[in-house]
């Protein structure tokens, strides 16, 4: 068995590693880079002609998982996609928009990237798999774990000529919603493991980070923007907020929701809440606030005094509705713009939580005059201690650590030093 390390070898976006035992070509992860000159590393040739693949696995929905599932069948990609039954309603939102954004684009190679036809055949070529059911496929055997992180989430464990375990991206020990990813099994030949905070110890106090941001919006008669993914991290603010204005309703004001995906996935959250720790509490939180319907509305809100919270994506200001919120507002120093989740390299949300000078928007100046808040306890990926621990069951097995900034693989590899350890670089392949 060898593997092809492609994608997120030198950031946190674009997943994708090609897995090859006998005939059998499998590719793990098809992600979309985000950030950092992604357009540049979209429009690089792949290092294998998608006509090769015998099938593809998608180990969860956001989009530097799965976006470039359609480019692959448009390329002439024709065998199964496998993922679990809440990742291929999540993934249908976000390649729908993804399509979308791309035909929005100036670059002409990048508007005929996919479309909506590429996405289609996409889900024509599903096939659902169950946690821990073994499925055989050609001469593989593919099994999926539960990994926390986002709804439908997965880490997969590939046995071949060789036993492989894909941690995908792993979510925290502690999360309100979801449980707590399945440990790394023992008697492997190589862990693919994630390191997106393999530098860092996440501050503790969700709660209470989001409540001292809610409790100054209504003291100060603020309006509150919170810059959020559509999936996942908004559905679990919704949680925190409504848990928090019912025990607290002397502090509570409007809250507005904004975003189509959003309140689509809002809809798949519902459905399958019974998969959750809370079910009817998340059910009961994701009716509770005002959904923006109408651009109408949104602009009555922005000309609107505050006390108000806006909840809307997309979480690294790359588009969305964020974005003329983020235009309307960029004067009014009482508005306080919360970036709810990790900001890659490149976006406009990176930009702002460090505070760089001379930015723009559409080619137009751009300064943001309010207060910047970075939170840092929100985030759904597991931290250096979590991601650790994950592989406390399994002592030995060499480990190659991918999806994170160079520091963090290099502070986490220190961290592994009991073990073998590697960081393989864009396209390298190893033999397992």
């Amino acid at each position: 068995m060898k593997l092809t390390f492609i994608g997120a070898t030198q950031s946190v976006t674009g997943s994708m590693t090609l897995v090859q035992d006998g005939e059998t070509k499998l590719l793990v992860d098809a992600g979309l880079y985000q950030g950092l000159d992604a357009e540049e590393k979209l429009l690089t040739p792949l290092p294998f002609n998608p006509k090769d693949l015998s099938g593809v696995v998608i180990t969860h929905a956001h989009l530097d998982h799965c976006g470039m599932l359609p480019r692959l069948f448009k390329l002439g990609f024709k065998g199964p996609v496998f993922c679990t039954e809440i990742t291929s309603k999540l993934m249908r939102l976000i390649l729908t928009d993804s399509a979308h954004l791309l035909e929005e684009k100036e670059n002409p190679e990048l508007q005929n990237f996919y479309d909506q036809k590429d996405v289609e055949k996409v889900f024509g070529s599903l096939h659902k798999l169950t946690l821990h059911h073994a499925h055989v496929f050609e001469n593989l055997t593919l099994t999926l774990r539960d990994a926390g992180h986002i709804l439908g989430a997965t880490s997969l464990l590939l046995e071949g000529t060789k036993r492989v375990l894909f941690s995908g991206d792993l979510g925290r020990s502690d999360d309100l919603l979801l449980n707590a990813p399945e440990k790394a099994l023992p008697d492997l030949d190589l862990i693919v493991m994630e390191s997106t905070y393999g530098d860092r110890l996440r501050p503790k106090g969700m709660e209470a980070e989001l409540a001292s941001f809610l409790v100054k919006i209504k003291q100060e008669s603020r309006t509150g923007l919170i810059a959020s993914f559509a999936v996942a991290r908004a559905q679990t603010l919704i949680y925190l907020m409504h848990q928090f204005y019912t025990r607290h309703p002397e502090y509570k004001v409007p809250v507005y929701v904004d975003g189509p995906m959003l309140q689509s996935a809002n809809t798949i959250y519902t459905r399958y809440a019974h998969t959750t720790r809370d079910p009817q509490g998340l059910k009961r939180a994701l009716t509770e606030f005002e959904m923006i319907e109408h651009y109408k509305v949104r602009e009555h809100i922005q000309n609107k005094d505050g006390p108000q919270i806006i909840l809307a994506s997309s979480g690294m200001l790359s588009g969305g509705p964020v974005m003329s919120y983020l235009q309307n507002f960029m004067r009014d120093e009482n508005v306080s713009l919360l970036l709810s989740g990790y900001q890659a390299e490149g976006t406009l949300g990176r930009a702002l939580s460090d505070h760089q000078k001379n930015l723009k928007i559409n080619n137009k100046p751009f300064e943001w005059r309010g207060e910047i808040e970075q939170a840092e306890t929100f985030s759904s990926h597991a931290d250096q201690e979590e991601l650790i621990n994950w592989l406390a069951e399994n002592s030995h097995t060499p480990v190659a650590l991918i999806h994170g900034e160079e520091n963090a693989k290099l502070k986490l590899k220190e961290f592994l030093n009991d073990r073998e350890c590697f960081i393989p670089k864009s396209n390298e392949t190893r033999h397992v």
